[in-house]
């Protein structure tokens, strides 16, 4: 996935237009130091603002995207386990060892959301996502998503939480995904959309994929 120089422009003029728009989302990112940009945050915050619905965040880690997500003003699902990664499969040479270089604690994630964003707004569900998204869908306190933001690394999780959010959908979700570069997010992406009614809409600043009708259960 190379970038183009029409790539660069239109990363200029997310950033640009986040800088007039919504300037506390910079100062976010460089307070918290997370995962994500300036300009992949700026681009979730305008996904998310556009999309009215339940937002989903997906290996939350200290909970800068999550808050970025809730400025939208809609409910987001923050889903984080504080145990780093998950084993690194074949599939992840990337990550392979690196299990543990990314662990971080609820009350650091507690602490950076109470400081900038109102708990209601975030709900934190603790524990392994390839669990408890499918207990929620169950218990049908989850049953639609508008924008889902994964950011799971890995090959494993990241497949089977798109196959659980499939069985949701209605059509036209969005569902973003950092680290695309990662083998096994490729091959994970790969397979989704040679499998299901699911295209990549843009591969920056952020893959997105795109949901393109409801698909057939059962």
């Amino acid at each position: 996935m190379t970038r183009t120089i029409n790539d660069k422009v239109r990363d200029r003029l997310i950033l640009l237009h986040g800088l007039i728009t919504k300037p506390r989302i910079g100062f976010l990112v460089r307070k918290f130091g997370g995962m994500i940009s300036e300009i992949q945050a700026y681009y979730l915050y305008h996904l998310a603002k556009k999309r009215p619905g339940v937002i989903l965040d997906i290996g939350s880690h200290s909970g800068l995207s999550a808050v970025i997500l809730s400025l939208s003003g809609n409910k987001v699902f923050a889903f984080e386990w504080f145990k780093g990664l998950s084993l690194a499969s074949e599939f992840d040479p990337n990550f392979a060892g690196k299990e543990k270089n990314y662990i971080t604690s609820k009350n650091t994630f507690l602490e950076n959301i109470g400081k900038v964003s109102k708990r209601a707004e975030i709900e934190l569900v603790e524990g392994d996502c390839t669990k408890t998204i499918p207990a929620l869908i169950n218990s049908k306190r989850l049953q639609s998503f508008s924008v889902a933001f994964i950011d799971l690394d890995l090959y494993h999780p990241t497949k089977e939480t798109i196959e659980s959010l499939l069985s949701i959908s209605r059509g036209n979700e969005k569902i973003v995904i950092h680290d695309q570069a990662a083998n096994g997010i490729q091959k994970a992406v790969e397979e989704i959309v040679r499998n299901h009614s699911v295209a990549i809409e843009r591969e920056w600043p952020i893959l997105t994929l795109n949901v393109l009708s409801k698909p057939k259960h059962g």
